[in-house]
């Protein structure tokens, strides 16, 4: 606990602070993009637990095939090995982490039941134990104790900072990050347990842009320098004086990247919405490649119902402008006629004025 012991020496420069100000803007945005997003909002969910897992493997480099990975993920095919059981597992944190974030409840026995999650069918999950000497009248008694006291000890103190109302949201859970990988209370895989603990307690703290955008997708992208700026924070850290200016730096710039690619989604999500959604799927293919699949027409437009790429692909086949090639998963499409690229010379309105405009023609 000697980061969260310690927050007070902690002083924020004028560019933290500045980016702070634009985060906590979009922050302040999450009701519209609920508003917005709420018809579809299942969908959306789905998406993302399928991508947080995704990404969570990638992460950890685990030895995974993309067949595999899609059939555990999204037909929620039984795993063959541990590998595959840590993906089916981290899909499954990461459905109850999203079920109701704001009722993670902080204490050692649902760290422990995550921790346990993850792990199922894999290895058994265990608090480290330590000696402690104990004076007994005049003698002294050696005694196993378990960590799971530090770690009630560190949630505690982070509730505490977090009622006092005196520590920045994002600098008090980067520092409580910190204290956690470094006190080493389970038996193993610490850091990954941390990983998660940063996750659920950003989304616990209604940065809701976790919705919408995967988190571990934005730390693989920025895994090097997350590494770097953790050695960096870890450094002097049994002294008190642990250094993570740097990792929050960084931490605001991931969760705004992820508020720009949820900002984007929503707009493009309500543009689809004012569009036929058959127009919109032949528009998405007629811009794709001579060639192309399936799926790459759900991840231009990943808010389309199956039934309807299916009835668009078979209308356009019908028309000749499509064929076939191939059946079955790998199968893919090819093009039979050209369509010049246009560009539509208009404004798309922010998220705010159309929203503004739609209340004022109710």
């Amino acid at each position: 606990m000697y980061s969260l012991g310690n927050l007070s020496r902690l002083t924020l420069n004028n560019e933290t602070v500045i980016e702070l100000m634009k985060l906590y803007q979009f922050k302040g945005k999450d009701f519209f993009y609920e508003d917005v997003m709420k018809h579809d909002i299942d969908h959306v969910t789905k998406d993302v637990i399928e991508r947080e897992a995704f990404y969570f493997s990638k992460y950890l480099n685990l030895n995974l095939t993309e067949s595999r990975t899609r059939l555990i993920l999204r037909k929620n095919v039984a795993p063959k090995n541990n590998d595959e059981r840590i993906l089916a597992n981290a899909k499954n944190v990461f459905i109850i982490l999203h079920e109701d974030p704001e009722d993670f409840i902080l204490n050692s026995n649902e760290v422990y039941r995550m921790n346990e999650t993850l792990f199922k069918n894999v290895k058994k999950v265990q608090f480290k134990m330590e000696t402690v000497i104990e004076q007994n009248n005049l003698l002294q008694e050696r005694k196993k104790v378990s960590k799971r006291q530090y770690l009630d000890e560190l949630l505690h103190l982070y509730e505490k900072n977090l009622d006092s109302g005196k520590v920045e949201l994002t600098n008090l859970i980067v520092n409580f990050y910190i204290d956690f990988i470094n006190m080493d209370l389970f038996e193993s895989d610490n850091d990954i347990i941390g990983l998660l603990l940063l996750y659920a307690l950003l989304y616990r703290e209604r940065f809701n842009l976790f919705q919408y955008v995967s988190f571990f997708e934005l730390l693989y992208n920025n895994q090097e320098s997350f590494k770097k700026a953790v050695i960096i924070a870890e450094y002097n850290w049994n002294e008190g004086y642990s250094q993570t200016t740097q990792l929050h730096t960084l931490l605001i710039k991931m969760l705004l990247d992820g508020y720009n690619k949820a900002e984007k989604m929503v707009r493009d999500y309500q543009f689809d919405q004012d569009l036929n959604k058959a127009d919109n799927v032949e528009n998405t293919i007629m811009k794709l490649g001579e060639t192309f699949t399936k799926d790459e027409i759900r991840n231009k437009s990943p808010y389309i119902s199956e039934s309807t790429i299916n009835r668009t692909l078979k209308r356009l086949r019908d028309e000749n402008k499509i064929r076939p090639n191939g059946v079955g998963r790998s199968a893919t499409w090819i093009k039979l006629v050209h369509t010049d690229r246009f560009e539509v010379n208009a404004r798309q309105m922010d998220l705010f004025e159309y929203i503004m405009n739609d209340k004022e023609n109710e």
